[in-house]
């Protein structure tokens, strides 16, 4: 004879679809696949578990989507400064420039006459704080423009 009680272990859905109400009140959905041409529109949305402001949907591929803080690295438009011009005086004799915010880490990009400069003691210039040093006094004439993010 055979068993009557059958575990399913996954539910696939072809052409018909599910709509809410064939779904259980207390029901979990524990993982859910989309296929490359499936879309979701905000509508199909179910956003009632949302935090507070500040956070935002990020896809992870080990655990899907989730919701993050926007604080943890999260760059503002107003935080970009590009083509800034440093103050300090371009004689042939001043290495020190000075920039009007304090870069985050690994944001700074420099360029002299248009040629992008190799940061770190060694190569072109050290930053500490907000001063730029550079290896070789820029000469009259020269061109200094900084990007990064405040």
């Amino acid at each position: 004879m055979a068993n009557r009680h059958t575990r399913i272990d996954a539910l696939q859905i072809k052409d018909l679809s599910l709509k809410d109400a064939q779904i259980a009140t207390n029901a979990a959905i524990a993982y859910t696949k989309l296929a490359l041409t499936d879309s979701i529109v905000e509508a199909d949305l179910d956003i009632s578990n949302a935090p507070v402001d500040g956070y935002y949907l990020k896809f992870n591929t080990v655990g899907g989507m989730t919701w993050s803080d926007v604080s943890g690295g999260f760059v503002e438009f107003a935080d970009i400064i590009a083509n800034e011009v440093p103050t300090g005086a371009i004689s042939g004799s001043n290495p020190d420039f000075v920039l009007a915010f304090t870069p985050k880490a690994g944001t700074l990009q420099v360029y002299l006459n248009g040629l992008l400069q190799e940061p770190e003691s060694g190569n072109d210039y050290v930053l500490s704080g907000k001063i730029i040093t550079f290896a070789v006094d820029p000469e009259v004439g020269d061109i200094i423009l900084a990007n990064y993010v405040k």
